[in-house]
């Protein structure tokens, strides 16, 4: 994490996903790149505000039209898992939230939530990602 306003940001986005989703728990995955929310039934990725050599997202802007730019690719292949971009807002109390109004302070790609069985790590890691599914995988990749 950055700064105490991303933690601060990450913290009430992980309790009101919770809320959205009707979820216990908001599982967390941490990139260099992004932040990932795992609800019950979607996912929610936050572009961190960072600059490196192949990748700017240092300001608001770039990090909205990034999140646009990944909705529109991704849907192409997967149409039902890519939903769409929502904005963070810091509420008039200065709360973090998604579904109340007040000014956009960043944005969030909301993707389906998949079965984890199907993620590529746990394939590798239960030993099912077999030279039949490696193919098709490469085969679809380059239809694209």
């Amino acid at each position: 994490m950055a700064t105490k306003q991303t933690q601060a940001m990450v913290d009430a986005l992980r309790a009101a996903i919770a809320v959205r989703e009707g979820a216990a728990e908001v599982g967390l995955i941490e990139t260099h790149l992004s932040i990932v929310f795992l609800g019950r039934h979607h996912v929610y990725k936050l572009k961190k505000p960072v600059r490196f050599e192949f990748v700017d997202y240092s300001s608001l802007a770039l990090r909205e039209a990034a999140c646009r730019a990944e909705l529109e690719l991704n849907r192409r292949w997967s149409p039902d898992v890519y939903l769409d971009v929502l904005p963070v807002q810091r509420t008039a109390d200065g709360d973090y939230d998604i579904d109340r109004p007040g000014t956009t302070v960043d944005w969030l790609v909301r993707m389906k939530r998949l079965d984890d069985s199907h993620r590529l790590d746990q394939l590798m890691r239960n030993g099912e990602l077999t030279e039949s599914v490696e193919e098709r995988l490469i085969d679809h990749l380059m239809a694209l």
